[in-house]
């Protein structure tokens, strides 16, 4: 990688990682700011299943294998593409 090229991609990279940091901070700051605190929904504190997280890793894991699959057919299609 040249020095041209390294500069390009930091520049290039710099605005991306600004706004994948900056937006959920400032996001979050906001929400805290009008909801004056904690950040949820309302009336779900103290439900059944307020803090049960299974859902969450379930859908993780669900997620992960579906992304591998895919990942896969594309890779063969791609490979198949360049012979």
């Amino acid at each position: 990688m040249t020095a041209r090229e390294k500069r390009i991609s930091l520049v290039l990279a710099l605005p991306v990682v600004l706004l994948l940091l900056g937006i959920p901070t400032v996001s979050t700051v906001l929400l805290n700011r009008t909801q004056g605190g904690a950040a949820g929904f309302a009336g779900t504190a103290g439900m059944p299943g307020y803090k049960n997280y299974y859902h969450h890793f379930r859908g993780f894991l669900i997620g992960t294998v579906l992304t591998a699959i895919i990942g896969a057919i594309i890779a063969g299609v791609v490979r198949l593409s360049q012979r």
